[in-house]
């Protein structure tokens, strides 16, 4: 049987959702927070079956639709679903995620997905940017790699970002980049995660939307 989005999503949940709360924990002088990527901060993770983790989601088991505009939960920012992408927000349980869309074509058992998420910013963008780098690094025994994407700023605002290699979770490799900025007193980390297989088409989706953001 083909998984749902919501199944898929469960499923894939860990790493996602690691690597997204780890951008919203707090940077104290330099360090990475003790509830960042060291612990799980979110009720969906790949230990828990999709029944357990459907329990936590609420209750609509369809997908947004395909294209169009789409406005955070918070009313914070808006910006244009990437071709093929559908709304996903209800189907991610993520400490200050304000927007999420999933491809659901890319692949059944793992699908890509970006999550937008939001936090109050404490101390400067570079500051929390390596927090969240070094966070990841040492969760996942893995080495990130600067980004250079074709989009200098979100929405004015300028922006950092990395990548990582394949790295192993959930019994499935995948990869994830992170791109990360600094508006009106808030910090908003973009991540996308995805099967390698997948990662260029990822990263096109990931551009058209940041660079389709607008803040309200």
């Amino acid at each position: 049987m083909t998984p749902t989005p919501r199944r898929a999503l469960a499923a894939a949940a860990t790493a996602a959702l690691l690597l997204t709360a780890a951008a919203c924990s707090k940077a104290t002088e330099g360090k990475a927070s003790p509830s960042g990527a060291g612990s799980s901060t979110t009720s969906v993770s790949a230990g828990s079956s999709s029944s357990d983790s459907e329990s936590s989601a609420p209750a609509s088991s369809e997908s947004g639709p395909s294209g169009g505009d789409i406005e955070a939960i918070d009313g914070s920012l808006s910006f244009t679903l990437p071709a093929g992408y559908q709304d996903a927000i209800d189907k991610i349980n993520v400490p200050g995620a304000v927007a999420a869309v999933v491809d659901p074509a890319s692949d059944a058992g793992f699908p890509t997905h970006i999550v937008i998420a939001k936090q109050s910013a404490t101390g400067d963008l570079d500051t929390m940017f390596d927090s969240v780098r070094k966070q990841i690094e040492k969760k996942f025994s893995i080495k990130t790699e600067d980004a250079n994407p074709p989009v200098d700023d979100i929405d004015g605002e300028p922006l950092k970002a990395f990548t990582t290699p394949e790295y192993t979770d959930a019994g499935k490799n995948i990869t994830s980049a992170l791109f990360m900025t600094e508006h009106d007193g808030s910090f908003y980390s973009f991540t996308t995660n995805t099967l390698p297989d997948n990662a260029g088409d990822a990263a096109d989706a990931m551009v058209a939307l940041v660079e389709s953001v607008k803040w309200a």
